[in-house]
């Protein structure tokens, strides 16, 4: 498998200046990680994620986030482009509920259900709402790990959870965290989670910030 090391800035979203001791204090990996097929199945297994649900994240999403005004979203653009996330869209497709790795806080593990947040469902927001990212224009960056279709007029809530291998123990707690969280839906709620590996998505955003400074250090 290729590596390719963290790039601090983009992953460390607690401290900076963050040694390997801190990231092996918060079960993050050093280092980002191509997954094929057969990794992306093994790790679903390990969190009991159903391969009809699993989706990786195309890098074409970045271009998307980054195709916003920074000047009027400057927030929202890096909000989105956290490694873990939990995004509850509502039968519209809208973005109802919104959690995010870097609001969660907590050491040595993130935590996802401070102030119970998550102990009633639909929880309450806990990074800021915004209307970049609906359902409807996820969709198109999300690549099925196998040929599933999901109609978004079957389900009332669907909740999209961005996690990654390099996260750790980090991506688990989060994964356990919604899981539990969508259990509390009463019955008449249809509720569906997919689960969006960023792995080979971050891969992809590294290698490339590390050809362009690498160009720059040229031209310089």
């Amino acid at each position: 498998m290729k590596k390719l090391s963290i790039i601090l800035v983009s992953v460390l979203f607690v401290f900076s200046g963050c040694t390997d001791i801190m990231l092996k204090m918060y079960g993050l990996k050093s280092d980002y990680t191509i997954l094929d097929r057969n990794n992306l199945s093994t790790l679903a297994k390990k969190h009991n994620i159903p391969l009809g649900d699993l989706y990786e994240l195309d890098t074409l999403y970045y271009n998307f986030i980054k195709s916003y005004n920074k000047d009027v979203y400057e927030e929202n653009i890096s909000n989105h482009l956290q490694s873990l996330q939990a995004l509850y869209f509502d039968k519209n497709g809208d973005l109802i509920s919104f959690h995010i790795n870097c609001y969660a806080g907590g050491f040595p593990n993130l935590k996802w259900n401070r102030d119970k947040i998550l102990d009633t469902f639909v929880p309450k927001t806990q990074a800021p709402l915004d209307s970049l990212v609906t359902y409807n224009n996820l969709v198109p960056y999300l690549q099925p790990f196998q040929l599933t279709e999901i109609k978004q007029s079957d389900y009332d809530y669907i909740v999209a959870i961005f996690w990654a291998d390099f996260m750790g123990r980090q991506s688990k707690r989060l994964i356990k965290a919604i899981q539990k969280n969508v259990s509390f839906a009463t019955k008449d709620k249809r509720v569906k989670i997919i689960y969006v590996n960023l792995d080979n998505f971050k891969y992809e955003l590294a290698k490339r910030q590390q050809k362009e400074e690498t160009l720059q250090l040229k031209n310089n």
